[in-house]
């Protein structure tokens, strides 16, 4: 079993409709940026990764995860 290190991120639990919107958003070529990034941070925080996963993950800094 691996651990997980860094802050655990809140617990966020998404509807199957919020899922397949998200991973939409980062599927689609037209997506804005900052709609890829946030749908990054939110897909990662309802799969449970830590705080620092998401930031690995999205390429953002550690503030813009915590907001």
């Amino acid at each position: 079993m691996e651990k997980k290190i860094g802050r655990p991120a809140f617990k966020v639990v998404l509807s199957d409709n919020d899922r397949k919107f998200l991973e939409g958003v980062l599927r689609a070529t037209t997506s804005p940026q900052s709609h890829v990034t946030r749908a990054k941070i939110a897909l990662g925080a309802a799969d449970g990764l830590s705080q620092d996963e998401i930031i690995e993950l999205s390429s953002v800094s550690g503030f813009t995860v915590s907001k």
